[in-house]
């Protein structure tokens, strides 16, 4: 099909003669060039090219442009160029080449999942991945670099696609068939720049000023989190985290001397359910790999395992504990069941269309026979007491009180509603009957009510039951309008009643109840032979009791306003179930003694999706306008990885709050939790809006709708700053997303073994995580401060990432399982009183790894740098062995280059210019260098090289310490703690001064353990805290000395040179 062209050529009076000051150029030959080299030739005529103030920018007074940033960005404007394309028909995808271009070595980052992305290498423009975030172009030619970013633009957004012979295509979507456009003037935009970190900070820049719909980093305030030791439940618990479980997981850091400063109590702590199942009860069908994708928010308060808690519980002698070992039988048997499932539907084991539920009881059957369940019971009991000859068992005439649930079972059922005859009007009030009548029946049709009791007292009989107690009889004449009338009903069902009873139970085991009326004893006691007689009035004071309490609090409730008008009477009857929750604990009573017990947990966190919940919130049980909206995923992402997350997702659809109620979800959601006690969110499965914004205007006004809402709630309930965004990776979310937001995840999530089954993956996807968080963070940074996510410390990598977490300026937390842990390596990263020692960057690829790629090339070594205070650090980690396949859309492994492999590390690698205070160390001649791993130290000049070996999954870190020439003679450097990984720092500030006699560096250290320095004189003497203290000094000058531990005070060392 030929692309959608507007056929005119670009007049005279076009931008791209208009504005000659860019560096950028299309020529009327269709080349995009910049200082006439060109990048991008066969330029379609449809294409526009726009110097930067030659395009409108925002005017958004919410998010005006701080001066200085304002005027960086005029002062390098010749530097970038927008990009536009008109098209003859409006449309709401427009896939149009830019050009195309070869031999241009490329970095990228495109979404390999939904909510990820990564990076991906080249040299032409099919090489281009699909959904393309960004590209850096390497243009030697010039020394430099050019970046081309796919923007927003009113309502679409851009992403890149490869072209079939070099093309470069731009995918300009708006989400919705609804909304569409044909002319965009800045839909893409190119910067230029000499520095690849210093480009990547100015064009994101230009960007903030040009759309004003964020904010950059340095603008704004860090999460409280970010300098400390955190702990997560995720990997600990899964959804079976519960308030026993979680106390001592922080117990267990704590009395170990790794206090956690913060708490994550991830997935599982919500109240959600199921469409199938009772609205207002948490689900029972939560058997994992997924089934938590298809719940649904149904209050915002927490789930009962949590609401139960009461206050003191774990403060008190005889606190419960934990066994973690039995958690973990209980959740591989949900792992086992769910398999089962898999497996039972993939040989047509079940009836085709059959609820999952229902599939899952069918297991959970066939598991209870299997390890025990009722049958073992009645064993057992018969066993131990021979004498017990007979055990019956409870039902209604229906199946339950409320009957059989339609769609759960092979039965053809349905809900009918139940009617009270006129001459039972002056009957006595029956909290029964009024429950029956306002729930109806589930009625299986007379015509299945002899299946309906064979299924049901087959099974009984199997496993050991003799008879049955038929409860509820007299309901069938609520319920026989549309089948004949009373006794034409009545006659099916104690017709099927007879053949069960004398098939399973010998004609003899049955006791009927509720049956007092003419009907009963005239059409059904051909077998029955034994019926109740008498009524418990004891048993019907207490409910009826219970009812009035509960009707006064409802009217009490509802005179003082503490409801919604309107809102449906179960709806009221669970918020007044929830104030019970509260006033005898809940989620609020165990912060609360979280806090009393463990003072220094300063904050906690609780997750919850960026909708509600996976499946958003179940339309009905809120006062919030939501509707189950299908969820259709985008045709950019058809491509991307095989991901359960998104199967269920659009399996399930999504429960979408109304955009126009966003702020009001929010509030509903975050001023609970923070009345409570929560000091922050992490929001999950962000990009599952582009899924359902078909009726909503797009994807662009649906996020900018609920991250506006979000924006409000966050300054309002936590400080503006308790936030970390995660399954987010993608433009909408950091170009709409980012007014408040600081942290968010850069990486996919850390898997500790292959979810495919590949039993390498326990050691290859660790690397696969560290190229994510490496390299998204390139531009991802510039928006918030890059989270690299949990780990675990007892895995068999844990110390590669332990490394990484060191060096990566971002907060260190782990999900360990309780009592498993690592106490050894955390200490190499956490200081006793749960702080850690963060770079002042975030850490990033070295200029020689950007073109380069180190998960599978067979010879590169991952080297990031960052910066301490007063010096700077780089990383060495070998993560070669997988890598993303394109033919298969997946990553995978590559066996061929999991080896030993060699790399060079120079002073040169680390970026000194991008903070102020570390740029003047470009200039300097000399620098002391300490490996962590090795235990080795040298003397280097700044481009000097040393190399370093490292075996699969194994890593160094080097700290690179200038040198001061203190005097003529006389030459000192500060390295830092070497018992920590990021020794370099524990260097909170750093001065010399010289008199006639001696020369003093005085050295403000945090932390404790063994301080290394180099100083070409051995010193007169060391003063730790104003006491004079040993230390060792080698001929190589190196200087050793111990730093104990003061409270969390930093000690201040004088070191006394002649």
């Amino acid at each position: 099909m030929a692309p959608n062209f507007v056929p005119q050529k670009i007049s005279s009076n076009s931008p791209r003669e208009k504005f000659p000051s860019s560096r950028f150029s299309l020529s009327p030959d269709g080349e995009i060039s910049v200082d006439s080299i060109t990048l991008l030739s066969d330029v379609p005529f449809n294409v526009t090219l726009s110097s930067f103030g030659s395009v409108p920018h925002s005017s958004d007074t919410d998010s005006s442009t701080p001066p200085y940033i304002l005027k960086s960005v005029q002062s390098k404007a010749k530097n970038g160029a927008f990009l536009g394309i008109s098209v003859k028909e409006p449309l709401d995808r427009i896939l149009n080449p830019i050009g195309r271009f070869s031999n241009r070595k490329f970095l990228s980052i495109f979404r390999f999942k939904t909510w990820w992305s990564t990076m991906w290498i080249g040299s032409c423009g099919s090489d281009l991945q699909m959904e393309t975030q960004l590209i850096l172009l390497q243009v030697p030619e010039l020394n430099s670099y050019v970046l081309i970013i796919p923007l927003i633009e009113g309502s679409f957004r851009s992403a890149i696609h490869p072209g079939v012979t070099g093309e470069v295509v731009l995918c300009i979507e708006s989400g919705s068939t609804k909304v569409k456009g044909n002319s965009f003037s800045s839909c893409t935009y190119f910067h230029i720049g000499d520095n690849p970190y210093t480009l990547m900070r100015d064009a994101f820049a230009a960007i903030r000023v040009h759309l004003g719909t964020f904010r950059l980093l340095k603008e704004k305030t860090l999460p409280k989190i970010v300098d400390k030791f955190g702990w997560c439940t995720w990997d600990a618990f899964y959804l079976t985290v519960e308030p026993v479980g979680v106390w001592h997981g922080v117990k267990s850091f704590a009395e170990n001397g790794i206090p956690p400063r913060f708490l994550i109590i991830d997935d599982g702590w919500q109240s959600i359910n199921m469409d199938h199942e009772n609205p207002y009860e948490d689900s029972k069908d939560l058997t994992g790999l997924g089934s938590q994708m298809l719940s649904r928010l149904y209050r915002f308060k927490e789930n009962e395992k949590f609401a139960k808690y009461q206050a003191g519980t774990m403060l008190r002698h005889d606190a419960p504990g934990f066994d973690q070992e039995k958690h973990d039988k209980m959740f591989k048997e949900m792992v086992e069941l769910a398999e089962k499932k898999k497996a039972l539907e993939a040989r047509g084991g079940v009836e085709p269309g059959l609820p999952e539920a229902t599939i899952i009881e069918y297991l959970k059957e066939q598991e209870g026979v299997e390890r025990g369940g009722l049958k073992a019971l009645i064993s057992d009991l018969r066993e131990k007491f021979p004498t017990l000859d007979e055990v019956y068992v409870w039902h209604a005439l229906c199946g339950a009180w409320g009957g059989v649930r339609p769609g759960t079972t092979h039965l053809n059922a349905k809900v009918t509603s139940a009617k009270m005859t006129a001459g039972l009007a002056n009957t006595m009030y029956d909290l029964a009957v009024v429950m029956v009548e306002k729930g109806g029946i589930g009625l299986v049709h007379p015509n299945q009510a002899a299946d309906h009791y064979e299924a049901m007292h087959s099974y009984l009989a199997d496993i050991g039951i003799t008879g049955v107690k038929v409860d509820v009889i007299h309901t069938l004449e609520y319920v026989c309008e549309d089948h004949g009338g009373r006794v034409q009903l009545a006659k099916a069902y104690y017709d099927g009643l007879t053949k069960s009873l004398r098939k399973n139970f010998a004609g003899t085991g049955f006791i009927a109840s509720m049956e007092q009326c003419n009907d009963f004893f005239f059409l059904a006691t051909k077998q029955i032979s034994m019926a109740r007689v008498g009524f418990d009035q004891e048993k019907h004071d207490k409910m009826f009791k219970e009812m009035v309490e509960l009707a006064e609090k409802k009217k009490a409730l509802e005179a003082q306003g503490g409801v919604e008008p309107g809102l449906p009477e179960a709806t009221i009857i669970e918020y007044l179930k929830e104030q019970q929750g509260v006033e005898r604990g809940g989620l609020k009573a165990l912060i609360s003694d979280l806090r009393e017990k463990f003072p220094t947990l300063d904050e906690v966190y609780v997750w919850h999706a960026l909708c509600g919940a996976w499946g958003g919130v179940r339309p009905g049980t809120t006062n919030l306008n939501a509707k189950v909206t299908s969820a259709k995923m985008a045709v950019g992402l058809a491509n991307t990885m095989y991901d359960l997350a998104v199967v269920m997702v659009e399996k399930g659809g999504i429960g979408l709050v109304h955009p126009n109620q966003a702020a009001d979800h929010y509030e509903a959601m975050h001023s609970y939790l923070a009345d409570i006690g929560i000091t922050g969110v992490k929001v999950d499965v962000i990009h599952t809006l582009e899924y359902v914004c078909e009726d909503h205007g797009g994807r662009v006004q649906l996020a900018k709708a609920y991250y506006d809402g979000l924006t409000k709630s966050l300054r309002k309930n936590f400080g503006g700053t308790g936030f970390i965004a995660s399954m987010e990776q993608c433009n909408d979310f950091f170009f709409l997303g980012t007014k408040q937001i600081s942290m968010a995840r850069v990486g996919d999530d850390f898997w500790f073994e292959d979810p495919n089954g590949d039993p390498m993956g326990t050691y290859w996807l660790q690397g696969v995580h560290m190229i994510h968080c490496s390299y998204n963070s390139l531009w991802q940074g510039q928006f918030i401060q890059p989270d690299w996510d949990m780990f675990q410390s007892d895995h068999l990598c844990a110390e590669f990432h332990a490394g990484s977490r060191a060096i990566c300026g971002g907060p260190v937390y782990v999900s360990d399982k309780v009592g498993q842990h690592n106490f050894d390596l955390l200490r190499k990263l956490v200081l006793p009183d749960g702080t850690i020692l963060r770079c002042q960057h975030y850490a990033l690829p070295t200029r020689d790894c950007l073109f380069e790629n180190p998960l599978f090339d067979g010879k590169t070594l991952l080297k990031l740098w960052n910066l301490n205070k007063f010096g700077g650090v780089v990383g060495v980690f070998n993560c070669q062995g997988a890598g993303w396949y394109p033919e298969e859309h997946k990553c995978k492994a590559h066996p061929e280059c999991y080896k030993t492999m060699s790399g060079v590390v120079s002073p040169n690698d680390v970026e000194w210019e991008q903070k102020d205070f570390t740029a003047e160390f470009r200039d300097n001649e000399l620098f002391a260098v300490y490996l962590n791993k090795a235990e080795n130290f040298y003397l280097m000049k700044l481009r000097d090289e040393i190399k370093v070996t490292l075996k699969p999954t194994s890593f160094e870190i080097m700290t690179f310490s200038p040198v001061y020439k203190v005097t003529a003679n006389a030459k000192f450097a500060a390295i830092g703690l070497v018992n920590m990984f990021n020794g370099g720092g524990s260097i909170e500030s750093l001065g010399y001064r010289c008199n006639e006699n001696n020369c003093k560096a005085t050295i403000t250290i945090k932390g404790t353990g063994k301080f290394l320095a180099y100083s070409s004189i051995k010193p007169k003497k060391i003063m730790l805290n104003y006491e004079s203290i040993e230390f060792e000094w080698a001929s190589n000058g190196v200087l050793k000395f111990e730093v104990p531990w003061t409270g969390g005070e930093l000690s201040e060392a004088l070191v006394i040179i002649n």
